[in-house]
């Protein structure tokens, strides 16, 4: 070979150990974007499934306030005087409602507390509103942080006449397995 083609040894030396630290690190990189987009997924998947339960225990709790509507326990079976079932059932349209929400039965004149529907004047996390099972000795729902509670609010018609109507806002208020993850469901119901 040529000599003037050739580059000295001397000026060789740690030229390759160069390129592999840049190697080393753009692979390092690599593996740290990967790493975080794995648990970036796996957060946001916790959040689904955490709201998935939420979700399905807000729905629990407005099939639990339609059984304590139409006085049944949680397997269908008609409530006993015996039983802890509410005690105004059978409902006979707002028998057993009132403006203070008692045992989570709302009823006003013009269907607004203080300007506004019982959901939002009342919190649903507590009083007055029900635990899910209390009337229907349903079971407990594994998993959530706390049991569901839902509201039960009476129609009247529209015409300003108050009549009763036979229709109930049942609204349901559930936290999956973190406490921060909340779920608020309605429902119209007309037993």
């Amino acid at each position: 070979m040529n000599a003037l083609h050739t580059i000295p040894a001397r000026a060789q030396r740690g030229f390759s150990l160069i390129v592999g630290l840049i190697f080393l690190v753009a692979i390092t990189l690599l593996g740290v974007i990967a790493m975080k987009n794995t648990v970036l997924q796996e957060r946001m998947a916790g959040g689904m499934r955490d709201r998935s339960l939420a979700f399905q225990a807000a729905e629990a709790a407005l099939r639990d306030a339609k059984l304590d509507l139409l006085n049944l326990r949680a397997g269908g079976n008609v409530c006993a005087a015996a039983d802890n079932c509410h005690p105004n059932n059978p409902i006979q349209l707002e028998s057993g409602f009132d403006a203070a929400c008692t045992l989570g039965r709302c009823f006003s004149a013009n269907g607004l507390y203080a300007g506004q529907p019982a959901w939002v004047t009342f919190p649903l996390d507590q009083g007055p509103s029900v635990v899910h099972g209390f009337y229907t000795g349903s079971p407990a729902i594994a998993g959530v942080a706390a049991r569901p509670r839902y509201l039960i609010e009476a129609f009247t018609d529209q015409n300003g006449l108050n009549q009763p109507k036979g229709y109930y806002r049942i609204t349901a208020r559930a936290v999956g397995a973190n406490p921060n993850t909340v779920v608020v469901l309605q429902e119209v119901f007309a037993p």
